[in-house]
């Protein structure tokens, strides 16, 4: 073996049309025994014709174990060159990133400068290494790298203006960009457990930072699951961004909006999502009011008009939206809230079951609202005499009791 690979053989031999020397053909192929050998012979900065040293190409192929042996000299300096990728740059630890490798972001984070990762490049060839951990799920990265960019962004001891000046300008810009609630935005339309596990860190880690609309045109996380139709993270989301009080929406046929998210369910048609939300609804849902071509409208409205247009679908189209409507309807009764403007446009709320012919006939409203006329008549010391009188009582009851909060 070291009569072939001679001194003058490992250092100057190039192999293939991108001119690889031996080392880089060890590290590509995932030898780490051969890069252990050949490393006291190499020059582990030389680069091809591409500029990819040998590390380059253990990270960008996953071979842990070839990027431990190369890290063991002068690790830094490796970390610090850059590749030719297409038309961009990229060092090691983008590469590892980019395609997933993350016992290899272990290992190169901690010699690679995080915090200057803070530019999303158009072509999307490039991956922030927390943007790319979060929507892989990997919360056991977020974990990892949060403590290195925070002691990359620690004030030294000493420094002049000019140096905390600059140091502030780029810890603003990693924060921004990096924020725990953007990062939520590449979990939202996630549904699995993992997703929700990072959720959950990402909330932790904003300690009470919230904002609503992290990302100008996507709507934040929270209507990015509702429109991705993920009820456990719409319903984790709820009370952190808030479920009654319109938000700005993603965009929608070019135009953001100002919606509550129950509307924004709606107009997603959503209805997993609609009904993630009723949980966390309080009386906005009569008296939140918003724009529907032009027209000012509120959720259980434009459900019940929804509901209306599409009587002529077919029979599984009509149960969905029929649904739909039943769940924001039930809500609506359960928290005692005035339908008497809703049952002046809507002629199928005074309907009794028997009379109504559509299949959706309301079931859970009619129920709550049965429960609602029950609750005022034994109030009262009266007695209910059959379903329709239950609806006309309960439609007609004062609502001062206050909303249920579940």
């Amino acid at each position: 073996m070291n009569r072939f690979f001679s001194p003058e053989f490992v250092r100057d031999a190039r192999l293939g049309d991108e001119g690889l020397t031996v080392l880089m053909h060890a590290a590509q192929s995932g030898d780490s025994d051969m890069v252990r050998f050949l490393m006291p012979q190499s020059h582990l900065l030389e680069k091809n014709k591409k500029n990819w040293t040998a590390l380059h190409f253990a990270a960008a192929n996953g071979h842990a174990e070839c990027a431990r042996a190369l890290l063991k000299e002068a690790p830094r300096q490796q970390c610090d060159q850059y590749a030719r990728f297409f038309d961009e740059q990229f060092d090691a630890l983008d590469l590892a990133v980019k395609n997933g490798h993350w016992e290899c972001v272990r290992l190169l984070a901690p010699h690679t400068q995080l915090t200057d990762k803070t530019r999303v490049l158009e072509n999307g060839l490039r991956k922030l290494p927390l943007h790319e951990a979060a929507r892989q799920c990997r919360k056991d990265m977020l974990e990892f790298l949060a403590p290195l960019c925070d002691k990359e962004l620690a004030p030294p001891l000493r420094e002049s203006r000019e140096e905390q000046a600059a140091r502030e300008k780029k810890t603003h810009e990693f924060r921004q960009s990096n924020h725990p609630f953007v990062l939520l935005a590449e979990v939202a339309e996630n549904a699995s457990l993992s997703a929700l596990e990072c959720a959950r860190y990402l909330v932790a880690s904003a300690k009470g930072g919230i904002r609503r609309d992290c990302d100008e045109g996507k709507g934040g996380a929270f209507f990015m699951a509702i429109q991705a139709k993920n009820p456990g993270m719409v319903a984790f989301l709820a009370p952190f961004f808030g479920a009654n009080a319109r938000q700005s929406t993603p965009l929608f046929d070019g135009v953001s909006s100002m919606l509550p998210p129950v509307g924004w369910a709606l107009r997603r048609r959503a209805k997993e999502s609609v009904e993630a939300l009723l949980p966390f609804c309080d009386e906005s849902l009569l008296t939140a009011s918003y724009s529907l071509n032009g027209f000012s409208t509120t959720a259980p409205e434009e459900a019940l008009w929804l509901m209306e247009t599409t009587k002529n679908s077919s029979e599984r189209t009509r149960a969905y939206f029929a649904d739909m409507a039943d769940s924001i309807l039930a809500r609506c009764a359960e928290l005692d809230g005035d339908l008497s403007e809703l049952r002046k446009k809507f002629t199928i709320l005074d309907k009794s079951v028997e009379s109504n012919s559509n299949e959706g006939s309301l079931p859970r409203f009619r129920a709550q609202m049965e429960a609602r006329a029950l609750r005022t008549t034994v109030s009262n010391g009266k007695g209910v005499a059959s379903e329709s009188d239950a609806l006309r009582q309960g439609a007609a009851a004062n609502p001062a009791k206050p909303a249920i909060r579940l």
